[in-house]
């Protein structure tokens, strides 16, 4: 499940530094294989940023390159990506944040509302961050995607 950072908690808002609504991942294409070395170390380097930031332990940390562009008006970082290319990160880990639950039905026992990765949209021309969010539940590296971290 796919949390836009408008979802969250106000704590966590505040920490993710801007809110925007998304019902699903941007509007931007998969991979095209590998990163060269240079696309690797700004991902790492994005990558590691973050973590710094929201993560208590991490798993997994994986990116993919391809075609796509994200206006500003559906950045939450106050970047927009626009040179046609992104590249995307996908951090699996323990993280300092939770997610406010959906409501559940009267008697319902409540989602687990755990964040199991953040993923990060950034230019991969300039390296500027456009979109964060978070994932809930269940989560692997996306198919095809270069392995950065595995622990």
């Amino acid at each position: 499940m796919t949390v836009s950072v408008a979802a969250c908690t106000a704590i966590v808002c505040a920490v993710l530094a801007g809110c925007s609504a998304s019902s699903g991942p941007p509007q931007t294409a998969a991979s095209e294989g590998s990163l060269t070395a240079k696309q690797k170390r700004t991902a790492l380097r994005l990558a590691q940023g973050e973590v710094r930031r929201l993560a208590r332990s991490v798993t997994n940390i994986s990116a993919t390159i391809g075609p796509g562009n994200l206006p500003l008006e559906q950045s939450n970082s106050g970047h927009a990506c626009a040179s046609g290319t992104v590249t995307h990160i996908r951090i699996i880990g323990t993280f300092n944040a939770a997610v406010a639950p959906p409501p559940s039905a009267p008697g319902a026992p409540p989602e687990d509302s755990t964040i199991t990765a953040e993923e990060i949209v950034a230019d991969a021309k300039t390296g500027d961050i456009c979109l964060i969010q978070v994932r809930v539940g269940p989560v692997a590296p996306e198919p095809g995607a270069t392995i950065l971290l595995q622990k």
